[in-house]
């Protein structure tokens, strides 16, 4: 289940120049100090598995858990181990510094004396290879703290979905906060709100070496700001729940019950998973506690003069459009067709002089179930939405495609007209077919009704291929336009 805010709505009067740095700062930390990374850690991972240590070092390694009350962490292993999922066990083996310090303190123990030095050596290498990766030397390692880095590991991340789910959240979030509380305020409470996070977690699980990295607990402490800044005001969010979506207005803090209460049953049930619930939470009470001292500062010392109140204030719910259209998501949640149909209607008609291609096109998703009386109707309407994107276009084409029994016998001019909007796909397949079709038509009949209509549409693909840069197909077009303007004799 998903519940953001999206009470407010970016604009360019509070532009979060603070945000936007974070975002790039993350993307570029991820895309090229990190880049190199994949391939080190790979070479590593195929020397370990090639060396067989695994058979060596699993017996060590469950001592090594035991010995340091590690038992989650032992019970996930084991798991995988008996599934044969070594990979992972090897993976967690490959991160784990202290259990390679642990096994080099006895490493006489483990091998025979003609293999230990191959081991000491080749081992040593694979460690080292670990060691120089960006996201282990940068990240925040328990049993090892370094000063520099509860702030360098909230700017690395495990992969790119980790980074999109992180930044996704923090611009929902961030560029309100920044708006209400200042540029350098907010850059302060994100990184203090990161360092707590990090700091919690390390308190809690200090025996642990396997890096931890993300700017999960930062973010918790920007969705905290929010909720610390908008409190008991009714703000509107979005929801998705598996089917079901739409927009709902509650008091600020009510997400809070909902946003703890899931981080700590996620902490004391989902004990095998690698997301570091303890720094959410860290972050998130640490940006709370620093919006309470910020609002106690603002009352006694600085007239209510630390936040921007109007922008607070400002009423930025979604437009009324906007809500119609989540009745007819609620509806179709529901299986509620005739509702879905009924309320469609009513928005399209309300909407007549600008149409709405994701109101006709679910419109279109419903009707083609039973194709009731209108459908053709609505088909065509939809089918010559002007000047679609490329994205919708690609739909366009595909919906013709599903219809094309009954599109066969429409007027020639409808035809030019669907096809014109199909000329914006980014590969116009379908638009030049029916263009190869009418220009044959108008070459041996001599049928000029729809040459200027023709006309148009060699222009809209002599502009599609312009667009993506095919130079041969855009000249094609380009003569067979000239061509058809100048009404010369086929």
């Amino acid at each position: 289940m998903i519940i953001i805010p999206t009470e407010k709505r970016f604009d360019w009067k509070h532009a979060p120049f603070v945000l936007f740095a974070l975002v790039l700062l993350n993307i570029f930390i991820y895309f090229i100090p990190q880049s190199g990374d994949d391939e080190i850690i790979s070479s590593a991972f195929v020397e370990y598995k090639k060396q067989n240590y695994l058979v060596v070092e699993w017996p060590f390694l469950k001592t090594y858990l035991s010995s340091t009350d590690q038992t989650d962490t032992l019970d996930n292993l084991n798991n995988l181990f008996d599934k044969q999922q070594y990979d992972q066990v090897i993976s967690h083996i490959l991160f784990d510094s202290n259990f390679y310090r642990y096994l080099r303190q006895d490493k006489y123990d483990y091998f025979t004396s003609n293999d230990v030095g191959d081991w000491f050596f080749i081992r040593e290498q694979i460690n080292n290879a670990i060691k120089s990766t960006t996201i282990v030397s940068h990240s925040l390692i328990s049993s090892d703290i370094k000063i520099f880095s509860v702030i360098s590991y909230q700017f690395l991340h495990g992969s790119v979905m980790h980074l999109l789910g992180n930044l996704f959240f923090l611009v929902v979030c961030g560029f309100a906060v920044e708006a209400a509380i200042g540029h350098w305020r907010f850059l302060c409470f994100y990184l203090i709100s990161g360092i707590a996070g990090g700091l919690l977690y390390a308190v809690f699980n200090t025996h642990v070496s396997m890096p931890l990295v993300g700017a999960s607990g930062a973010i918790s402490g920007t969705m905290a700001m929010y909720l610390a800044l908008f409190r008991l005001k009714k703000i509107e969010f979005f929801y998705w729940f598996f089917i079901f979506v739409g927009y709902f207005k509650a008091p600020a803090l009510l997400i809070l019950v909902f946003y703890i209460g899931k981080e700590l049953f996620q902490l004391f049930n989902d004990t095998q998973s690698n997301t570091a619930f303890l720094a959410h939470i860290g972050g998130f009470f640490a940006g709370a506690m620093l919006m309470g001292v910020c609002y106690w500062f603002n009352r006694a010392f600085f007239k209510n003069e630390l936040f921007n109140q109007s922008y607070i204030e400002e009423d930025q719910s979604v437009d009324p459009l906007q809500e119609k259209k989540a009745t007819v998501y609620e509806f179709l949640g529901k299986y509620q067709f005739e509702a879905v149909e009924k309320a469609l209607e009513r928005l399209l008609q309300e909407n007549a002089q600008d149409f709405d291609f994701e109101l006709a096109l679910i419109r279109y998703n419903v009707e083609k179930i039973d194709k009731k009386e209108n459908f053709k109707t609505h088909l065509i309407e939809l089918l010559t939405t002007k000047q679609p994107s490329a994205l919708q276009a690609s739909r366009l084409e595909q919906i013709w495609h599903e219809n094309e029994a009954i599109l066969k016998d429409i007027d020639t001019g409808l035809v030019l007209d669907i096809a014109i909007g199909l000329a914006e796909s980014a590969s116009p397949k379908q638009a030049i077919l029916l263009f190869e079709q009418q220009y044959e038509d108008l070459k041996n009949n001599n049928n000029t009704t729809y040459q200027t209509s023709l006309a148009m549409l060699a222009k809209k693909l002599e502009q599609t291929y312009e667009r993506i840069g095919n130079i041969q197909q855009q000249q094609k077009y380009t003569g067979l336009k000239n061509q058809l303007l100048a009404g010369e004799a086929l």
